[in-house]
């Protein structure tokens, strides 16, 4: 885990993380929007769409998130946009 954020209001937290692949590296990054709330979850359940990473909080506890070009899976490509609901979290496109 690299970061850990919680959200002003305490009921979220951004979590984001990566795997160590021992001698072959580290994977790639991933986001993930969870409640506050739980222990020991499953965080696959909650990352963001591919093209997307999360760059913290907003005072009346959005979740702000940033677009950026994956190299993988772009047959698969969601698109958010301000005001948009993830795991009843509102989110907020930074520029």
């Amino acid at each position: 885990m690299r970061t850990d954020s919680i959200s002003p209001n305490q009921e979220y937290r951004i979590v984001e993380y990566q795997f160590d692949h021992g001698a072959h590296g580290y994977s790639r990054m991933f986001w993930a929007i969870v409640p506050a709330n739980k222990e020991n979850i499953n965080l696959k359940e909650y990352i963001l769409p591919d093209g997307y990473k999360t760059l913290g909080w907003t005072s009346d506890n959005k979740a702000v998130i940033e677009k950026w070009e994956p190299y993988y899976y772009k047959d698969k490509e969601v698109t958010l946009k301000t005001g948009d609901q993830f795991n009843g979290v509102t989110l907020e496109l930074s520029n």
